[in-house]
């Protein structure tokens, strides 16, 4: 999942597909038990979840996502560094 990036097109086609593609409760529901919903974040307007199922819904994996790409550039950069 990422966002629609505006900066990448013109208005008239920003305006055509924002809102088309979101992630909401109601389709959440869709994915399988054993899936992972992954964003690079910063999200915007994609995600429509509420926090409660953000924090407790093991698909959405996005904020470990970021977590665990903080420890993999601190690994990288000590290895660099040594």
């Amino acid at each position: 999942m990422t966002r629609i990036q505006k900066e990448r097109m013109s208005d008239r086609e920003y305006k055509k597909a924002a809102g088309i593609y979101r992630i909401t409760k109601e389709n959440l529901q869709l994915l399988k038990e054993s899936a992972r919903l992954l964003h690079p974040l910063p999200h915007v307007e994609e995600i429509e979840l509420p926090l409660a199922i953000e924090q407790t819904d093991r698909r959405v994996a996005y904020f470990r996502q970021a977590e665990n790409g903080l420890y993999i550039r601190m690994a990288v950069l000590l290895y660099l560094l040594k």
